[in-house]
């Protein structure tokens, strides 16, 4: 039996370093393959707009100094700009072959890249059973991005009611920006979870919306949209709590069902749970007519999360059971059968209770997901090590970014970690520090863990474009607000947005910018 069990070990250590050495593994890039490696790629695509605010200013950093160039209100590059140089043909960041560079190697978005990988409309994410990373068309795709949660309806413009439908030009900013940043993915909450006010998918109870209607129309766009630019789409469907765009007291209100101990009959309520299920029909079996297609049969929409942060932070509100899970699931990939079902439970594993989410047990859950506020290194190794032994891959939906957490957090255990080191840790775990329980078997686990490497996906928390008329940028106060490429109210946070940009172009396998890229307002209509 031990004999048996050794020669095993021994096995799975000589498998991982023929892969290695067949990918040339780097911790650093995700197991780019050598054939795809250093292969420069050529475009142009002409950069002209207005982009408001002031953006001159000087950034100091541990090593080096950071030059945000002033940018005059009427941009004109014509005959100054440069090709742009992808160092990876095969890089899953969206399109920068084709934007140009300014006179200052600057890469601008003025509107979607005149060639977009096919793969992105055409191909849904899958999940690579050896390192429970992503692949998009049998290659190696590194989830990351931004969230947008007022994509569709927004709470945030002044003198406009909440819920009110987003302005398509705001929309367009907003995906561009993401592109900007190196984002292959965005997160995009009131696109999915719409539910109780005049313009949502469901207004009331008994109502929903109507096919040409307004309210209909910009979620179509969205969707549209972001395929337009390249960017996949994490589609929540439900909320934790009750914001503007509604969620499951909602619910749970026009059932007359007791919202008593934080809602928890949503997720045992047989009444509840069967309006979820027509909820989640009606959504998904929406034809879009942009893209004539279902949201559920659209590859654009590769992930589908069953609800916002379910359970609230750490489970400190109980995590949804197991029969909910599983059946919220199977409903989704019924209308959705090739998009990949993320659990929505905010963390799936409570460091200090050692509680974890009934989802991670759940045969019908792809991703598991979970929101670090604040970044948390040790949570982040024992859940990147629950993920990956039980057959999960792994997205942190909502990253903080920012130096310091807000006081309105849970104080950390410890000092948070800085963004750098936290991000770090995510490029080379796991490797040297196990979970505590784990350093017993360190010597061969850290060998077989390293070379089949989990590659979490990460989406920064959040991103704030300009108003429609492009003259001022639309507020939002919790804290995590990013006004891209802004620059940052605080040295320490603009050079945690430069960080951040960086990290994420290095992990797609493309060019690494010295100077943040920035879209252009307005974008090109469509």
């Amino acid at each position: 039996m031990h004999g048996n069990y050794l020669r095993l070990l021994l096995g799975s250590i000589l498998i991982c370093q023929v892969i290695a050495k067949w990918y040339k593994y780097d911790t650093g890039d995700h197991r780019i393959p050598r054939r795809h490696r250093r292969v420069d790629l050529r475009g142009r695509h002409h950069a002209s707009g207005v982009l408001g605010g002031d953006f001159s200013s000087n950034i100091e950093t541990a090593n080096q100094t950071i030059q945000i160039d002033e940018l005059r209100q009427t941009t004109d590059t014509k005959g100054e700009n440069e090709d742009l140089q992808v160092s990876d043909q095969e890089g899953n960041g969206s399109s920068l072959d084709e934007s140009d560079k300014a006179s200052n190697g600057r890469i601008i978005i003025s509107g979607p890249p005149h060639y977009v990988n096919p793969a992105v409309r055409e191909k849904y994410l899958r999940i690579d059973m050896r390192s429970k990373g992503f692949t998009l068309d049998e290659e190696p795709f590194r989830v990351v991005g931004i969230n947008i949660y007022w994509l569709c309806n927004d709470e945030n413009v002044l003198g406009v009611k909440p819920g009110t439908p987003t302005q398509k030009r705001r929309i367009r900013e907003a995906l561009a920006a993401a592109v900007a940043m190196g984002a292959n993915t965005v997160r995009v909450g009131s696109c999915g979870i719409s539910l109780g006010y005049a313009d949502a998918l469901q207004p009331d109870q008994h109502h929903r919306a109507a096919p040409r209607s307004p309210a209909m129309d910009i979620h179509d766009y969205a969707i549209y949209a972001a395929g337009r630019y390249g960017l996949k789409i994490i589609l929540p469907l439900m909320d934790n709590y009750d914001y503007y765009h509604g969620g499951k007291y909602t619910v749970l209100k026009w059932l007359g069902i007791s919202a008593e101990h934080n809602g928890a009959n949503f997720f045992t309520d047989p009444r509840a749970i069967a309006f979820f299920k027509s909820y989640i029909e009606f959504v998904l079996n929406r034809k879009n007519p942009y893209t004539m297609r279902t949201y559920g049969e659209d590859p654009i929409v590769s992930i589908i999360e069953d609800g916002n942060e379910f359970g609230a932070y750490k489970g400190s509100e109980g995590y949804p059971p197991l029969a909910f899970t599983d059946e919220i699931a199977a409903q989704v990939k019924k209308f959705a059968p090739q998009a990949l079902f993320m659990d929505g439970t905010d963390g799936f594993f409570n460091l200090t209770a050692h509680l974890q989410a009934p989802g991670l047990r759940s045969k019908a859950v792809d991703i598991v997901t979970d929101h670090p506020y604040p970044r948390d290194i040790p949570l982040l190794q024992m859940q990147a090590f629950l993920a990956r032994i039980s057959g999960k891959a792994f997205i942190l939906g909502e990253m903080d970014w920012v130096p310091s957490a807000p006081s309105r957090n849970p104080p950390p255990r410890l000092v948070e970690p800085s963004l750098s080191a936290y991000l770090n840790v995510l490029d080379r775990y796991p490797n040297s520090k196990l979970p505590l329980r784990m350093r017993m078997v360190r010597p061969v686990l850290s060998r077989i863990l390293t070379c089949f490497n989990l590659a979490v996906g990460v989406l920064a928390w959040s991103l704030f474009v300009h108003t429609d008329d492009c003259r001022d940028w639309v507020r939002h106060h919790d804290g995590y607000e990013m006004y891209y490429p802004l620059p940052q109210d605080t040295a320490e946070k603009q050079a945690n947005v430069l960080t951040l940009v960086q990290w994420f172009y290095a992990r797609t396998g493309r060019e690494v910018p010295s100077l943040l890229p920035y879209q252009m307002c307005p974008q090109e209509e469509f």
